[in-house]
């Protein structure tokens, strides 16, 4: 996975990507 802002994981994909931070 690429590296996104926390807030823009958040808002845009599902929760479970939130590990990408």
């Amino acid at each position: 996975m690429k590296k996104y802002p926390v807030i823009s994981i958040t808002q845009n994909l599902p929760a479970h990507c939130t590990q990408t931070e």
